[in-house]
């Protein structure tokens, strides 16, 4: 609760310093093989730009069947637009804390470098986690400060392939393959897809839907179905 307090914080002292904000609000559902039922959350991510620089704040919430906490993810980010020689590209960077269990804590941080065309979008970057024990369980097994009990995953890579198809002048089609997502990052093997449509009911507004679907292993020599996810949202640009 503390970290979500800062956060708030954070966005109520820098927003009267940047020109154009974008709010990101979804709901989604969805279900697979951890969860064992289906689970619903809520998210609300700002991002904040100065000149070419971005910053970024996002929560995700569980409304339905939560686990551990109600506040699933945490996770802020800075970027910056760089060119070389005609590239375009985009530098982000972020952290994320999540509460996966009553006693164990994630805590995960990466760069993520894309560049975007008319109709692709290619998204690459690294990340690494550790897991940890919370103070709670510290305090309540009586572990000593001293002695750690955090656990260091190997970097991973990340990557996002996207391609774009305008419908009409107000709705587009986008279909990605990719293995991360606002709030979760997956071993490379394990790709999601997703399809996506957006529409514009005013002109700094856009309503869109989402539907992925995720195997247990893509790329391996057999396939089983691990879960699906499905997502309705509004962005809006001040």
């Amino acid at each position: 609760m503390m970290k979500f307090k800062i956060l708030c914080l954070f966005w109520v002292l820098v927003y009267p310093c940047f020109a154009q904000l974008k709010m990101d609000h979804y709901v989604e559902w969805g279900s697979n093989m951890v969860s064992n039922r289906s689970y619903g959350n809520f998210s609300t991510i700002i991002e904040a730009r100065y000149k070419q620089f971005n910053f970024q704040g996002g929560t995700l919430v569980s409304v339905i069947n939560p686990q551990s906490s109600v506040i699933k993810t945490l996770t802020v980010g800075v970027g910056a637009d760089i060119q070389i020689k005609k590239l375009k590209m985009m530098i982000d960077g972020f952290y994320r804390w999540m509460p996966i269990s009553e006693n164990i804590r994630e805590y995960n941080g990466g760069f993520i470098a894309s560049s975007k065309f008319r109709y692709f979008e290619v998204k690459l970057g690294v990340n690494t986690r550790v897991y940890g024990l919370s103070k709670a369980a510290m305090m309540k097994y009586h572990i000593n400060d001293s002695v750690s009990f955090t656990i260091w995953e190997p970097v991973n890579v990340m990557y996002q392939f996207s391609f774009y198809q305008p419908l009409t002048a107000k709705c587009n089609l986008e279909v990605r393959i990719t293995n991360y997502d606002n709030y979760m990052i997956l071993q490379e093997t394990n790709p999601m897809i997703m399809t996506r449509m957006d529409y514009a009911v005013a002109p700094k507004m856009r309503l869109y839907a989402e539907l992925y679907y995720m195997q247990a292993g893509l790329l391996n020599m057999r396939v089983n179905y691990f879960g699906y996810n499905g997502r309705g949202g509004l962005i809006w640009e001040i």
